[in-house]
């Protein structure tokens, strides 16, 4: 099942040994420095998906139309919800503002997936499905299945700073 090509970070286990797989989508900027709004990656969730997590995460938020046809978020195709003080708070002087990068960053964290190996062969689901809120059985897995896998999709958070520069990058921790 390991069909990692779209993901801009995964963390996958097996046999004693931890493989983060990085996709970087920008070059390497110089420590401390944080990416300009307009360089960072603002396509990793499409607009239903961005407006259904905004709601889950009781953003005022609304990306009301993809009206360049990039499947990415732009400045001008981004409103508050009616009768929520949000003037100024996700977009200022054309740019999206930081509150709005930091929110656009917790709901790619929320689009993550897992994948399971259990006895019926490896599947995926939501990582906001793997727990069920109940503390005496917290996770949604059955007994004979494992997380192989956490797929957290491309975020403008992975053009930051401690980002490697290279296409792809490897490596492998020991589990000893």
């Amino acid at each position: 099942m390991h069909d990692w090509g779209r993901w801009g970070i995964v963390v996958a286990a097996g046999l004693g040994a931890l493989v983060l797989v990085e996709r970087p989508t920008l070059a390497k900027k110089p420590a401390g420095a944080e990416p300009a709004a307009t360089e960072r990656d603002l396509g990793a969730l499409a607009r239903d998906d961005v407006n259904r997590l905004a709601a889950r995460l009781n953003l005022p938020l609304f990306w009301r139309a993809d009206q360049d046809s990039d499947g990415a978020v732009d400045p001008d195709e981004v409103v508050g919800l009616l009768f929520y003080p949000t003037q100024g708070e996700w977009v200022a002087e054309g740019a999206f503002t930081p509150a709005f990068l930091d929110a656009y960053d917790r709901m790619v964290a929320l689009a993550a997936e897992v994948e399971i190996l259990g006895p019926d062969g490896p599947r995926r689901q939501a990582l906001r499905d793997l727990y069920s809120g109940d503390g005496l059985q917290p996770l949604t897995l059955d007994r004979a299945e494992i997380v192989t896998a956490v797929l957290v999709p491309p975020a403008s958070s992975l053009a930051s700073a401690s980002a490697p520069s290279s296409a792809t990058a490897c490596s492998m921790v020991s589990g000893r």
